[in-house]
């Protein structure tokens, strides 16, 4: 938007009130968004829209995904990854 905040699209987990899920890679390892939202698009094979807020703490990374997009997710990213087999995916539910 006009002051650099995002723009809430219809359906975005903003709106719904997303389901939350956990990663476990955090500042410690230098997790950044700009791999961050690649990643969990393309290990839940969901689109971008439908991330909401990103946490990344210290051993941790928590993220939010739209409800139509949370059980599509979950079910791909429990999967195990040869690109990323050290990264492990959660639920934690509709607000961590």
């Amino acid at each position: 938007g006009r002051l650099g905040l995002p723009r809430e699209r219809k359906g975005s987990p903003r709106r719904e009130g997303g389901v939350w899920f956990r990663v476990n890679v955090g500042r410690e390892n230098h997790a950044d968004p700009r791999w961050l939202v690649p990643m969990i698009c393309r290990r839940g094979r969901i689109a971008k829209e439908a991330i909401g807020r990103i946490e990344i703490r210290s051993g941790e990374t928590r993220f939010e995904i739209a409800p139509r997009a949370a059980a599509r997710f979950e079910s791909w990213a429990r999967r195990p990854d040869r690109k990323d087999p050290h990264l492990r995916f959660e639920p934690l539910g509709p607000r961590a």
